[in-house]
């Protein structure tokens, strides 16, 4: 029978085409990964079914281990209130698959046009790769697993008990936390953005701790709104701690509830309730922090962190435009710039709203309505001013450092600038992750790839992370990985995801030329075509097509298009043309137009050459000057 318009199951009322899950004033949504392995099931009328089948049909060749079905189900049995010890909808049958124990039952007649839907004739009507999408965390942790980054980067982790009644897996290290966003409980709703502030907070302060792994912010609030397993949590992020809580703001009082859990045996270890005025906010989250470290028994090397307070309405404001930050999409972003400047409104002092406006403006740089140079002279302003406040402040010194390395191509000052932020705080996620930004500029690609991994260990839902590694992959000539994580990425968003790009680029140099064509047909017309077809093309074979491809990137580039004159050179590389990649080397040179670094995997043919070596030189960029330029790493290891 097909169920894929709706079926009951209990009391619960499943909708396939919306991955939700609905009864009485209850609804719950879930991965359309774990949706499909749940039609399975409902579809084989009761019958058990194979994990080997299960996998097959969900997954296909895609699936690297049984890991993704697990997380499936445990996220399944959440979302219905099931157990695994005493199952009223799915069965577990040891050594074999999964079952039903509840019959599943078609919607009936009319019934269906009844169920509560404003979005499942979009859904039907998705695409195949859409659809397709990989759960959040499911598929990543698997891959995460596979290459063993975590155990690769942490090295041995020596004893594994995280108190003498609890045993670790191998694979959690003890001092490993997850700051879950804090559940809004005020009366109207309203203050979401107040919790994930304060969890954020949270999370900031303890990853200052040198001897604690804790999991980024965006995969952490990856779970936002969906049913919480303290332990399927701990699991996921492979934690030994979870730190969850709640906040209520009524007037100028607030009232923060936290608790830390333990991941293994979803026990307390410690809760506490705060209630002061909302000028007490940044003490609460200091006493939070201790609280954590304390009961972690984690001896610190240097001061506790602490909070940098300001007026409580400059901050709600600040949060407000934080939480606009983290969404995708020019709007939000440029809406999130307008919150910064009014909480800098009340307190012009308030050096981190000076950093993420700086920050803001450099990320919306292509789709404001400002030209670039004003956007760039604005940035600049905003990180002066940070700068001028606290010239100590190590996220206002890693900005700095980034828009030195791309407006002032000044790369000694760069390193410079963010070797100073990262000796003040050499564990903050941010800064190790503009430091591969410097790295790469470098010619350090290795380095590089291990920041992001590492990265990539503590962040395996972020889709930033998945795209920096994918990238810092290519620069090393990684590529077979690169087109491994690219394709997570394009299944958990879309083709039009940064990741869609450098998979088509990802195939073509890893030996697929006739996959990466199938992928930029999929993409015209675009500036990605424009920019990518004239190397497929000619990687295809078609070289009749790569002439015309070419014609139109030289034109675009005569046009004002200056941004694709990288791609017009590595072009030339790929196909081999010299006099060609020779001569449009000088002229992005001259023009500006030329974003180039040492030891870039695509120009590898050409790095012993004299001609490319002037060329870089005259971009400053010769052995010698980058070996010049000293720029340390802080160890990347966790401490048990």
């Amino acid at each position: 029978m097909s169920l894929r318009s709706g079926f009951k199951l209990g009391s619960w009322t499943v909708l396939p085409l919306e991955s939700r899950l609905y009864r009485d004033d209850e609804s719950n949504r879930v991965q359309p990964k774990s949706m499909d392995v749940l039609l399975c099931l409902a579809e084989a009328g009761g019958a058990v079914v194979e994990r080997d089948d299960l996998l097959a049909q969900v997954w296909g060749d895609r699936v690297v281990n049984d890991e993704p079905l697990t997380r499936c189900i445990g996220e399944l049995r959440r979302a219905l209130g099931d157990s695994r010890s005493n199952p009223r909808y799915v069965k577990t049958i040891p050594k074999r698959g999964y079952q039903l124990v509840t019959p599943a039952l078609p919607l009936e007649g009319e019934a269906q046009g009844e169920v509560p839907s404003r979005i499942s004739r979009w859904f039907s009507q998705v695409s195949i790769v859409r659809k397709a999408a990989v759960g959040l965390g499911v598929i990543l942790l698997a891959i995460a697993i596979e290459m063993g980054v975590e155990r690769t980067l942490d090295g041995d982790i020596g004893d594994q008990g995280s108190s003498p009644e609890t045993v670790l897996p191998d694979n959690i290290v003890k001092h490993s936390i997850v700051v879950l966003p804090f559940v809004d409980m005020s009366a109207e709703q309203d203050q979401a953005y107040m919790g994930d502030g304060v969890a954020e907070e949270l999370l900031n302060l303890l990853a200052r701790v040198r001897d604690l792994r804790v999991i980024s912010r965006s995969s952490a609030f990856s779970l936002k709104g969906k049913p919480i397993d303290i332990r399927e949590v701990a699991v996921q992020f492979d934690v030994a701690y979870v730190l969850e809580g709640s906040v209520r703001t009524s007037g100028d009082r607030i009232r923060i509830t936290a608790q830390l859990v333990d991941g293994q045996t979803d026990t307390h270890i410690w809760s506490e309730t705060y209630e002061r005025g909302l000028d007490d906010v940044f003490a609460i989250q200091d006493e939070i922090a201790q609280a954590v470290v304390s009961k972690l028994r984690i001896t610190l090397l240097g001061d506790a962190p602490r909070s940098r307070h300001t007026d409580p309405e400059a901050y709600a404001l600040f949060l407000q435009g934080r939480s606009l930050h983290e969404q995708p999409g020019g709007g939000a972003m440029n809406r999130a710039l307008d919150f910064y400047k009014a909480a800098l409104d009340i307190d012009p002092a308030y050096v981190p709203a000076w950093v993420w406006l700086a920050a803001g403006y450099d990320d919306v740089i292509n789709s404001i309505d400002l030209p670039r140079d004003e956007v760039v002279k604005l940035a600049r302003q905003a990180i002066g001013n940070a700068l001028a406040i606290d010239p100590h402040d190590p996220l206002a010194l890693g900005m700095n450092a980034l828009l030195i390395q791309a407006w002032d191509n000044d790369l000694q000052r760069a390193a410079s600038e963010m070797q100073r932020a990262l000796d003040l705080d050499p564990a903050n996620p941010f800064l190790l992750r503009w430091s591969a930004t410097i790295l790469v500029a470098l010619g350090r690609h290795d380095e590089a790839v291990r920041v992001t991994e590492y990265l990539f260990a503590r962040d395996p839902i972020g889709n930033i992370t998945r795209i920096n590694l994918a990238e810092t992959y290519m620069n090393a000539g990684r590529f077979d990985e690169a087109v491994h994580i690219c394709e997570i990425e394009v299944a958990l968003s879309s083709e039009n995801s940064p990741c869609g790009a450098r998979l088509i680029i990802a195939n073509l140099y890893a030996g697929n030329p006739e996959v990466a064509l199938e992928l930029l047909q999929r993409v015209r017309p675009s500036r990605v075509y424009t920019r990518l077809a004239p190397m497929v093309l000619h990687g295809a074979g078609q070289s009749e097509a790569y002439e015309q491809a070419v014609g139109e990137i030289l034109a675009a580039y005569a046009a004002g298009d200056t941004g694709l004159g990288y791609w017009i050179v590595n072009t030339f590389a790929f196909t081999g043309d010299e006099d060609l990649l020779y001569e449009w080397l000088e002229r992005t040179a001259l023009d500006g137009a030329l974003n180039m670094a040492p030891g870039l995997s695509y120009f590898a043919a050409y790095e012993n050459e004299p001609r490319f070596q002037r060329v870089m030189s005259d971009l400053g960029m010769a052995p010698a000057d980058i070996d010049a330029i000293g720029f340390d790493l802080p160890s990347l290891s966790v401490t048990p």
